[in-house]
């Protein structure tokens, strides 16, 4: 399994993983905040090149969780109308990545 890093937004955990040098986000945890109720029609409005699917420790165990590259998130965030979605937007590009990098 791939290192795992978990970030604070607001209440919610919006964990990450490194896959080939570039950092993915659970999507799951981006769908949560962003109000999205169906993760598989995010996951579908995305290109192959753009998900994947990594092992994850959950409360429940390790488990096969999709994964989106950093395009893949924004392409989701910016799908949302959600007024959330320019908030997380801006916690991403000014805590999260600068963080990371």
């Amino acid at each position: 399994m791939n290192e795992m890093q978990v970030f604070k937004y607001k209440d919610n955990e919006v964990r990450t993983v490194e896959q080939g040098g570039e950092v993915w986000w659970v999507l799951a945890d981006v769908c949560r905040v962003l109000s999205v109720k169906n993760n598989r029609d995010a996951s579908r409005r995305l290109d192959e090149d753009e998900k994947g699917v990594a092992q994850i420790d959950t409360p429940g165990g390790s488990q096969k969780m999709t994964i989106i590259s950093e395009s893949g998130l924004y392409k989701v965030i910016l799908r949302s109308d959600k007024p959330e979605a320019k908030k997380f937007t801006r916690w991403v590009t000014h805590e999260v990545l600068p963080t990371i990098r």
